[in-house]
């Protein structure tokens, strides 16, 4: 997989962060759930550390906690069954703008 990321972000807050952000934007393209017109995708920590494992569980738990500290996405958990610990991520409306700031996304 081509690891895509925003220079915005990854100046502002890492690269690792820009990283999630870009594997998540990628995701929305094909949400999981959609809920008031919101698209949200399933992610577990397994699958982060499966597309990033360069990063490990704590450099994404990191990156994660920086995007939502920075109100670029949101994270909710829709729980289907009790034991499911998925989260579903999306991004806001300050995550979409910034995204898309500057035409340089690689």
């Amino acid at each position: 997989m081509v690891c895509n990321y925003n220079n915005v972000i990854a100046m502002k807050h890492g690269i690792n962060t820009a990283l999630v952000m870009g594997y998540i934007n990628f995701c929305l393209n094909d949400p999981t759930l959609v809920v008031d017109d919101q698209p949200w995708i399933r992610i577990t920590n397994e699958m982060f550390i499966a597309v990033f494992p360069f990063m490990g569980e704590k450099a994404v738990r990191n990156a994660v906690n920086k995007l939502r500290k920075a109100n670029i996405i949101s994270v909710k958990q829709f729980k289907r069954v009790h034991f499911d610990h998925a989260n579903f991520y999306s991004l806001t409306d300050y995550g979409r703008s910034i995204m898309w700031e500057n035409d340089e996304v690689r």
